[in-house]
């Protein structure tokens, strides 16, 4: 299974894409910079652990439903 992010795109080209402070430099343990797969895969690591995971979208939180995670805060689906 492929994970993938989707988002309504209203809006999304009024934002600026620039990370922020926080995310970089962000390292995992072996000290490579995390990467969009890592980050991800750790997304559905807390997903089927826990059955909750913060979104990475918009780092809100996001739960298991079924098959797929919802985001409360942005509306984004993670399948």
């Amino acid at each position: 299974m492929t994970p993938v992010a989707t988002r309504e795109l209203a809006g999304v080209f009024d934002q600026g894409f620039a990370l922020a402070d926080s995310e970089r430099g962000e390292s995992v343990s072996d000290g490579e910079r995390l990467t969009l797969g890592r980050k991800l895969d750790s997304v559905w690591e807390g997903l089927l652990a826990a059955g909750a995971a913060a979104c990475p979208v918009c780092s809100g939180r996001m739960e298991r439903a079924g098959d797929e995670g919802h985001c409360a805060g942005c509306g984004s689906t993670f399948a």
